[in-house]
């Protein structure tokens, strides 16, 4: 569903059905952790967004006492708390997110690891935030939704709670809306100076990029996170070659770039 255009309250409960079954699923594991489920699912949806995959459709379909979901469950609000509560820069992540297989595996084992959280902690804050602001009060409406079942069931009209148009309350900053991630799976971390060339030189892509910033790793370790920041969007694209995501090869080594494409 495009949020670009007017849509109606009852349209936006019906792309989010599944959402909702995977809140469901979620909070029947504890019900009286509801804010975690809350919390799980935000962020679930939030990287469903970016990688392209059926994440919450995975989580709706677990078995609800599974050690699967229940794994699932505590890698996400540990996440969340660490992305959205913040930390201190000058330390390295709390040990609970060091290791988190259960989310990486749901998102490809591509892009996604404790260190991409890290690296793009205030870029994830910032995005579980608009989603939490739009749309997560109608998936957690018990009344919105029931509302909802019943007019799918019964026909006619929408009431007034559901054909109502849906407002979008807070956007996405434009330079998020800008930006690539950058990842380096299987190779050795490429230069920003090299990257930055191979736009210009071997593409043509002249003066498509703003900056490319790369993850400062701790001692012993390379970058593997980055992001590159395109000047506007239809630069970027044309430089990804209207692709969202796609590898790059550089100087023999593989860079997979994925675009960040927000809801709202």
């Amino acid at each position: 569903m495009s949020f670009t255009t007017v849509v109606q309250v009852w349209e936006v409960l019906n792309a989010l059905r599944i959402a909702r079954e995977a809140y469901e699923r979620v909070h029947a594991w504890s019900p009286s952790q509801e804010e975690v489920a809350k919390n799980v699912i935000c962020l679930l949806l939030w990287l469903e967004t970016i990688m392209g995959v059926k994440v919450l459709q995975d989580v709706s379909t677990m078995e609800s006492q599974s050690t699967t979901l229940l794994q699932v469950i505590h890698e996400a609000d540990a996440v969340h708390s660490y992305v959205v509560r913040g930390h201190d820069d000058q330390m390295p992540a709390p040990e609970h997110i060091e290791s988190i297989p259960a989310i990486t595996a749901l998102c490809g084992g591509r892009l996604v690891d404790h260190r991409f959280f890290t690296f793009h902690r205030d870029l994830v804050a910032r995005g579980v935030g608009v989603i939490r602001d739009n749309i997560a009060p109608l998936i957690f409406s018990d009344r919105m939704h029931e509302m909802f079942l019943r007019y799918e069931d019964e026909g006619g009209n929408p009431t007034f709670s559901l054909a109502r148009p849906f407002v979008v309350r807070t956007r996405t900053p434009p330079e998020d809306s800008r930006t690539a991630f950058v990842s380096f799976p299987d190779s050795p971390p490429i230069s920003p100076e090299r990257i930055l060339g191979h736009f210009e030189r071997i593409l043509g892509f002249r003066h498509h990029i703003e900056r490319i910033v790369m993850e400062q790793p701790r001692e012993g370790q390379v970058p593997k996170h980055g992001i590159i920041v395109f000047k506007i969007a239809e630069l970027m694209e044309e430089a990804m070659l209207n692709e969202t995501a796609i590898f790059f090869r550089i100087n023999g080594h593989d860079m997979w770039v994925q675009l960040y494409q927000p809801l709202f």
